[in-house]
Order: C-alpha cells, then sequence, then structure tokens
C-alpha cells in the first residue's frame, strides 16, 4: 500500500483513476433491482413471485448457497446456472431444471464455478478445480496446483468441449462483446487469461492481465467493451513470501483448524479494464464499506455488486465517482 492505504504496487505504469468508494457504495436489501441484472448477475430477490420461485429451485439443489452465477440463454428466458455441486444447469420458464453437464472426458467437475453465454450460444463456463469442491477450496488454494479448466457447451449437440485445462483455480468468465474471444481468471495466480475463439489467433491464449495487486473471483464484459473485475481480496504477504515458496508449510497449515486458515482480508476493489488489459478504472475502498466483492455486473451508470461476506448487494453509481467519464450520462 501507499502512503494513503491504497494498493497500487502491481498496476504501476498503469494509467488509472484512483476513486474511493467507500462514500458511493450503498447496500440495498429491499429496493428493486432490474430483471435483466437479476438474470445476469446470478442475483434472486425476495418479493418477487417469479424470482422466490426460482430461488427455491436453486435452494433444492444447492445452487443458492454454492452455484454463485446465472445467465440468461435465449428469449425464452431459460436460465443457465453455474452449480458447484451438480455442475451446468438450465432452468426454464416452468421451473424445470435440466442438467446439461456433469464432466469431461470421465472427470466430474469438482466446483463448477462461473458461467457466461456468447451471442452464438455456446455455453462457457469454469471448473475451478476437479480435485477439491466448494466446500473445500482453501484445500485447493494451498495447493496450489492447475487443478481448473475451462469448458464450453454447445447447446445444439448437447456436447461440451475442453478449451483450456491446467489453470489455477479457474474462477470468473467473461466473453467479449463482438465473440472474438474469451477470458477466464485464475485466481491463485493472480491473473487472466485470455482465450481467442475467432480471427489469427484463433484458438489460442494468452495472459490478458497478470501480477494483480488481489485475488481475482467474478469478471464481467460490457456491450462498450470493458470488463468490469472484482477482487476478493487484497495478497497476503504471508502466503506470497511464505507459503507459495514452501510446499511443506503448505501441508503443515492444511492439517490446521478452519480458523486458523488464511482468511480473505475485508477490502472493497473493483478494477475497469479494457480490450487490451489496460486497467481504465481502479475502483478501491481500504474502508470496506462493502467487502470481499466476488461479482460486478454494470447496469446503465450502475456497479452492482455481490459478495463473498455481506449480507445484501452493493450499489455503486459511477456517476459519483471523481472525474467520472458517467458523471454526464
Amino acid at each position: 500500500p501507499d502512503s494513503s492505504g491504497r494498493l497500487v504496487s502491481a498496476l504501476q505504469g498503469c494509467e488509472c483513476s484512483l476513486p474511493t468508494m467507500a462514500a458511493s457504495v450503498r447496500k440495498r436489501h429491499d429496493r428493486p433491482v432490474p430483471k435483466q441484472l437479476i438474470r445476469a448477475a446470478g442475483v434472486i430477490l425476495p418479493g418477487d413471485s417469479r424470482n422466490s420461485h426460482e430461488a427455491n429451485l436453486l435452494q433444492e439443489s444447492r445452487a443458492a448457497l454454492c452455484a454463485l452465477h446465472v445467465h440468461t440463454v435465449d428469449d425464452a428466458g431459460n436460465l443457465i446456472v453455474a452449480d458447484a455441486y451438480k455442475g451446468l444447469l438450465s432452468i426454464d420458464s416452468n421451473g424445470t431444471i435440466t442438467v446439461l453437464s456433469t464432466g469431461y472426458d470421465g472427470t466430474p467437475y469438482g466446483f463448477t464455478d462461473d458461467v457466461e453465454v456468447a451471442a452464438d450460444g455456446t455455453i462457457y463456463f469454469s471448473d475451478a478445480s476437479h480435485r477439491f469442491a466448494q466446500g473445500n477450496y482453501k484445500l485447493d488454494i494451498l495447493e496450489h496446483r492447475p487443478n481448473g479448466r475451462l469448458l464450453a457447451f454447445d447447446p445444439t449437440k448437447g456436447e461440451t468441449y475442453l478449451v483450456m485445462d491446467g489453470l489455477y483455480f479457474a474462477n470468473g468468465v467473461a466473453v467479449a462483446a463482438d465473440g472474438s474471444f474469451v477470458l477466464v481468471n485464475e485466481t491463485t495466480k493472480y491473473r487472466v487469461r485470455r482465450f481467442w475463439v475467432a480471427g489469427p489467433n484463433a484458438g489460442q491464449s494468452e495472459i490478458f492481465i497478470d501480477n494483480l495487486p488481489g485475488f481475482p473471483d467474478g469478471i464481467s464484459s460490457t456491450p462498450d467493451g470493458i470488463f468490469w473485475l472484482a477482487l476478493v481480496s487484497p495478497r497476503d504477504p504471508m502466503i506470497d513470501r511464505i507459503l507459495l515458496p514452501r510446499p511443506f508449510l503448505r501441508q503443515i497449515i492444511v492439517r490446521l483448524p478452519e480458523a486458523l486458515l488464511p482468511k480473505p482480508s475485508d477490502y472493497g476493489f473493483v478494477l475497469g479494464l479494457d480490450a487490451t488489459g489496460k486497467v481504465l478504472h481502479n475502483l478501491q475502498d481500504p474502508s470496506a464499506a462493502f467487502a470481499q466483492i466476488t461479482s460486478v455486473q454494470q447496469h446503465g451508470r450502475t456497479l452492482y455488486l455481490g459478495s463473498l461476506a455481506e449480507p445484501a448487494i452493493g450499489r455503486l453509481d459511477l456517476g459519483e465517482l471523481t472525474d467520472s467519464p458517467w458523471s454526464t450520462r
């Protein structure tokens, strides 16, 4: 951190705006959220009969607790769900749940994490770890091995394809507005990878942004080409300097009680990236008015935030930020 408490070391050389979110973020428990956002961000609120019905269905499949992302797939309103325990699901307008995919090439999904639907209907989703389930995700982080995968499901053929494997805790997934590439977060490598779907580099992958100052969790795209990246927690010097270089210490840590394992720090952190991985917007809140942000979705000039720890949805009006390009929209 610099003298103001902001984490900037890994972002040096970037042209960043550095507003603090504390004064602008709001926690909303009962105000209405746009339905298109509810579908896109995987948020289901009480009070609306349809949403309550869907919430009950998801709760039955443990998705309300573990499967963090829902996405509208077509005009009929079918919902595509990444259920951490049951795999890739589809829910139609009548509430009927269909299991689309539970594993690939004989290996079941250990932790189906995030999902995004491309314009051509292809469903991209991540399996954070084929070794450890959601309830034991900290073990995957401590093991620090490439157990994650990015996969694609073709709804017209009913087939699943491997896009990339060897990923370190494959987390958030986002598709570019033009469909030319897919991004996937590697949480424990502090980076985002890009897989080219079209163009001269089709079929190839590369690092989109590296050496992030926190653990990347969710990521989303906007029609105007911004990728919003949620950093759930800043990097922990103990993990970076002591645990990662020493596997034997990690083996000892694994045997400790849950209460003694490393925990995420309370800090609000969201980045806005362009299509080259350049940081356009750097939103930080050291006071943690809304902490441990795991997902971020833009609707109009508002960012809606999900959290690992907060019992509410966060709302950030981009127009209220200092020198905001949205202030006149």
